[in-house]
């Protein structure tokens, strides 16, 4: 079975219709760009054949810049791949949470609140709003001013207004580069996007490892028309004991185990890497039916299910110490309580086409793979 690109615009345009149009074009180049080559994201760690998320990340530079590792507009035109890996369309969670769209919204005033709700953030009570004040600037004329924002130990979301600054000509809107810094550390850019019909830009930004901090000191590089410029801030590093951290712990399943890795839960994701393993002659076909297709449950009574959102990607199985191993790691499972004692995975093969496509809201049920992560620790 494989799901093609192409499957994704169906998918955005049926489950979310009122989806903006210039941002649907954004989120099937950022589901391109991941499929660059042949290659396979397993827990962003190297197994032989494949390459990290970073990794592929890096092979795209900005054309008309001199080369610089790791670096691009975090929402230019991405170049199309062959095809999309198996597993890996719902990296597009990156931009899409539960259906809700980085775009800002409907025309009128600009709701930050709102936009974190759709976004599946669990407590958008955190947020600082109308935040002016709270925010300082190393320029005397910064290029945007901060708004709002949204700390949760895991994510900064913010948002920001342009002053006299103009933006690249090429994009006809300030772009960021896909790195910043916060604090010192590099930091992925997951999105910054303009709402066109508000003129309010929204930026996210993944929080590197920090201890406990005062503040954030943030630094992007924008694209304007006057070059690559910084636009660097600093604001309260409120509420980032909000990320828990819950030690890894392994699970019984018919014919193996599933160990679950690095388990990290947010307000704004919960992240985790499951590692299965199968003994027996019949190892190599149970590794091979791990999906990584799921209906996770939590204590609150939150579902998910993970052929829409949050899944980075899935290595092919593979073979060690006379055992058969397939590694699944989920980035950005949203929508989920932060609170939660528990998440239950359920997980699904579901129906495809005679074309090999997936077959939204279809599947067998493999109850015998069903297991459940204990968060209360």
């Amino acid at each position: 079975m494989e799901l093609r690109e192409r499957d994704f615009a169906r998918y955005l345009q049926e489950s979310c219709p009122d989806t903006p149009e210039h941002f649907r074009k954004v989120v099937e180049q950022a589901v391109a760009s991941q499929c660059d080559g042949e290659s396979c994201i397993s827990a962003g760690k190297l197994q032989k054949g494949y390459e990290s998320a970073e990794e592929i990340q890096r092979k795209h530079e900005f054309a008309e810049e001199p080369k610089r590792a790791g670096e691009r507009p975090a929402s230019a035109k991405r170049r199309r791949g062959r095809r999309l890996q198996r597993i890996l369309l719902p990296v597009a969670a990156t931009l899409v949470i539960g259906c809700g769209a980085i775009a800002v919204g409907a025309a009128g005033d600009f709701s930050f609140s709102g936009l974190l709700e759709r976004w599946g953030i669990t407590k958008p009570e955190l947020a600082q709003t109308e935040a002016e004040s709270e925010v300082s600037y190393m320029e005397d004329e910064p290029l945007m001013k901060v708004q709002d924002y949204y700390i949760d130990g895991t994510k900064l979301i913010f948002s920001a207004v342009a002053g006299d600054v103009k933006p690249d000509s090429t994009y006809g809107e300030l772009q960021s580069k896909d790195h910043a810094e916060i604090n010192g550390a590099d930091c992925m850019v997951e999105s910054f996007d303009l709402d066109q019909d508000t003129g309010v830009y929204v930026g996210a930004i993944a929080l590197p490892e920090l201890e406990q901090t005062d503040t954030l000191d943030v630094k992007m590089r924008l694209y304007t028309a006057s070059g690559i410029q910084e636009f660097t801030f600093t604001v309260e590093g409120s509420n980032m004991s909000q990320t828990r951290k819950v030690a890894d712990q392994k699970c019984e399943i018919a014919g193996g185990t599933v160990e679950i890795k690095d388990i990290s839960v947010a307000p704004s994701k919960t992240k985790l890497t499951l590692l299965y393993r199968f003994d027996g002659e019949n190892g190599r076909e149970l590794a091979g039916s791990c999906w990584g297709f799921y209906k996770i449950t939590d204590s609150s009574g939150n579902e998910i299910d993970t052929l829409y959102t949050g899944g980075l990607g899935s290595g092919e199985p593979y073979e060690s110490d006379g055992a058969y191993y397939r590694r699944i790691t989920f980035e950005a499972l949203c929508g989920l309580d932060s609170e939660t004692e528990y998440l239950k995975f359920v997980p699904y093969e579901p129906e495809t086409d005679s074309e090999g496509k997936v077959i939204p809201d279809t599947g067998t049920v493999k109850e015998d793979g069903v297991f459940t992560v204990d968060l209360s620790q």
